[in-house]
């Protein structure tokens, strides 16, 4: 099972948004799980599958914003982004290998 990374920095705050192939979805700032989706084990993914976790950061004294990270699986690729503000902070796309055998 392969591990993908979106990594960024946001007002300070260090973002993580690690998932796999499987749709297991984990939202880090600064270094801790904040929210997660783990995926029901050996359970077949629906062709298309959107993620969503979200959680609070602060950014300032006393100011607090919510960093929401999105990942939408396909057939053919996962589309991974994070949001800070409603603005768009950091996306990866990954393709998948059409030569792997399921």
């Amino acid at each position: 099972m392969t591990q993908h990374q979106l990594k960024t920095v946001y007002q300070e705050a260090d973002l993580q948004l690690d998932f796999d192939e499987q749709a297991n979805v984990a939202l880090r700032i600064n270094g801790l799980i904040r929210d997660r989706y783990d995926a029901v084990k050996g359970a077949k993914l629906p062709e298309n599958i959107t993620i969503k976790l979200s959680s609070p950061v602060q950014t300032d004294y006393e100011w607090h914003e919510i960093v929401e990270a999105t990942v939408c699986y396909s057939a053919t690729q996962i589309i991974a982004s994070i949001e800070a503000s409603k603005q768009l902070i950091a996306s990866k796309t990954i393709s998948h290998d059409f030569d792997k055998e399921d």
